[in-house]
């Protein structure tokens, strides 16, 4: 059985093709974890929830950060498996399937992305992103816009102590994951880009992120 959660801030463009997309992956449930948007992701996922028996809402009325949605819909999931889906569906039904597989045999699974269709921007902003981490934790962790899988115990155990709520939360994930000694999978996919919020102006916030998960690492 698999809950699917869409973590949304201002992702009206994105979440209604995100749940169909969803939809094909035959799962028992999915979450739409939205998180305080102003552009009606709000009542666009109202109108999912109606539309579809297997989609559930679970809203705030503030902006808390990726990371505390996410944890939300973790600590809300019914089933066993889970996977974690960016609104702007960035991964292939095909390594989606592939990635579930892959907890037959680990604990987390997760999509690394090749940059070969990222614009300037995005590109340098991503090694930056991995250069840095690599720096200091001893590993490439350019995970923040992945699709990952995780068996639901395995991922509450890290997420309950989660401080991250920002868009590094994957990272800190990763790294407490590598600490417990948790089999982690990769599948490579060409990442397919699309017009993603995340840019220059998010680079502060994620380098402090940084800079906190390894004081506290």
């Amino acid at each position: 059985m698999l809950s699917i959660i869409i973590p949304v801030y201002n992702g009206i463009d994105f979440l209604e093709m995100a749940v169909s997309k969803c939809q094909r992956l035959k799962p028992a449930e999915i979450l739409i974890a939205e998180d305080g948007s102003s552009d009606g992701s709000y009542e666009k996922a109202l109108e999912l929830e109606r539309k579809f028996k297997n989609v559930r809402l679970l809203h705030e009325d503030k902006k808390s950060g990726k990371g505390t949605a996410i944890k939300r819909g973790v600590f809300s999931a019914k089933c066993n498996t889970i996977l974690l889906m960016d609104v702007d569906v960035p991964s292939s039904i095909y390594d989606m399937k592939k990635l579930i597989k892959l907890l037959d045999v680990s604990d987390i699974s997760i999509i690394l992305r090749l940059r070969k269709n990222f614009p300037f921007a995005r590109r340098f902003l991503s090694w930056g992103y991995g250069s840095l981490s690599l720096l200091m934790f001893g590993i490439n962790l350019d995970y923040q816009s992945s699709t990952i899988a995780f068996k639901k115990e395995k991922g509450k155990e890290i997420l309950k102590n989660q401080k991250i709520s920002g868009l590094a939360w994957s990272t800190e994930f990763l790294i407490k994951a590598i600490k417990k000694r948790y089999d982690i999978s990769e599948v490579t996919s060409e990442y397919a880009y699309s017009k993603s919020p995340i840019g220059f102006r998010n680079a502060p916030g994620m380098l402090r992120d940084l800079v906190k998960i390894w004081w506290e690492n």
